[in-house]
């Protein structure tokens, strides 16, 4: 049984690759779209950044899945880290 931790309950661990929380299912989603987008630009040596990256020109002949790659898209691990962080922490207020 869980324990409480700053005045929280702590839930006993599931074993389930998400938080568990149904308050934060979008956000728990996002986490996990954002790792694998940066893992995918790093197993492709970069070629899905070039393909997803925010290119109004190419938007414009019909690519429009561009208006949303961009948002799984990081530029470095810190880049990464700082966002999850942010989205870990807002997206559950938010959702």
């Amino acid at each position: 049984s869980g324990g409480t931790l700053h005045g929280t309950t702590k839930r006993p661990y599931s074993g389930s690759l998400t938080s568990g929380d149904p308050n934060r299912v979008c956000t728990d989603t996002l986490l996990w779209a954002t790792g694998a987008g940066y893992a995918l630009q790093l197993l492709t040596g970069h070629a899905f950044t070039a393909m997803g990256a925010k290119v109004n020109a190419q938007i414009a002949a019909g690519q429009v899945w561009r208006l949303l790659t961009p948002l799984v898209l990081h530029g470095s691990v810190l880049h990464l880290a700082f966002n999850c962080f942010s989205l870990h922490n807002i997206g559950p207020v938010i959702e």
